[in-house]
């Protein structure tokens, strides 16, 4: 007898073969899921220790730190993300913003913040026209060569802080064997759906995955929104043009400093990552980039660099 253009033991076997993917599939999530409760109850504890640690750093011991803040065009609450950076509760630090040129309509805003902050030391850098396929680290390459400090944060327009953000990322450098501090981010999301399905797969998927890699292997990447990094690290890779052939500059600038023998620290510190409104086309554009290898080098700028 037929059944479709199966015979029934044919129909069996495939049967037989779904059930066996679907219990594999569960199987192997669930242990997944085990890993990422395991992963979670380390990094909480691990945060508390970090905390308390940055708590009992004397101010007096904490170094002069340069913000770099490359900005591009209009983004959601762009103002408030800018303005948190300027309301840390740091003894000295300053903030150097980059952008192509003036008529980055991002410049008016962060101009304005500068003119509210008078205290605090900040200067804009136009880096003019790209001459890298990552346009993002040719901004920060001219803004890097604009400062004189040893320690610096690397941090997109997109990214609010609370006021002891410099406070918890900075100590950890304090030991000269630390070269980069990461932190997790939370998903701001717009009052889109696609924006709240993304700052969903950011709180929730993205998060869970860094700490699972953090209690396998340790940290051997970075996290782009915000980084805590030293100069000699930099440095000791080239300087941050090396990277700048890749999508994935913050992973390949993480994984190059760990790959000279300094530390990648997971900071218990978790930033905002402020979401802007996006249609369903550019939310599985931006998964499909970040799904590139991040050892891939564009053969031409994207957009989302090309444009920066």
């Amino acid at each position: 007898m037929i059944f479709g253009t199966l015979t029934f033991p044919a129909a069996d076997l495939a049967w037989r073969a779904l059930l066996f993917l679907a219990l594999a599939g569960s199987f192997t999530s669930t242990i997944y899921l085990a890993m990422t409760l395991v992963a979670t109850a380390r990094h909480l504890r691990r945060a508390r220790m970090a905390q308390s640690a940055a708590n009992a750093t004397p101010a007096a011991s904490l170094p002069p730190v340069t913000i770099f803040k490359p900005i591009h065009g209009m983004e959601e609450r762009l103002a408030k993300n800018l303005e948190s950076f300027f309301r840390q509760d740091y003894p000295d630090y300053e903030v150097i913003f980059g952008a192509r040129d003036a008529n980055n309509p991002a410049v008016k805003i962060a101009e304005e913040i500068r003119a509210r902050y008078p205290h605090i030391p900040s200067q804009m850098i136009f880096s003019g026209p790209p001459a890298w396929p990552n346009a993002k680290v040719f901004s920060l390459d001219k803004m890097i060569a604009a400062s004189s400090r040893a320690y610096f944060i690397i941090s997109d327009s997109d990214v609010q802080v609370a006021p002891d953000f410099l406070r918890n990322t900075i100590p950890p450098l304090l030991d000269s064997g630390v070269g980069l501090v990461t932190c997790m981010y939370r998903g701001i999301p717009a009052s889109d759906f696609w924006s709240w399905l993304e700052a969903l797969g950011l709180s929730v998927e993205m998060s869970s995955g860094v700490m699972v890699a953090d209690m396998m292997e340790g940290m051997r990447f970075a996290l782009g929104p915000a980084m805590a990094v030293r100069r000699d690290a930099i440095d000791a890779i080239g300087g941050i043009g090396a990277v700048a052939d890749y999508y994935s500059d913050d992973f390949e600038l993480g994984n190059r400093i760990w790959a000279k023998n300094y530390k990648v620290i997971l900071s218990h510190h978790i930033v905002r990552n402020v979401l802007t409104s996006r249609s369903r086309l550019r939310t599985l554009g931006d998964q499909l980039r970040w799904m590139k290898p991040a050892t891939q080098a564009p053969v031409s700028p994207t957009p989302c660099l090309s444009e920066f």
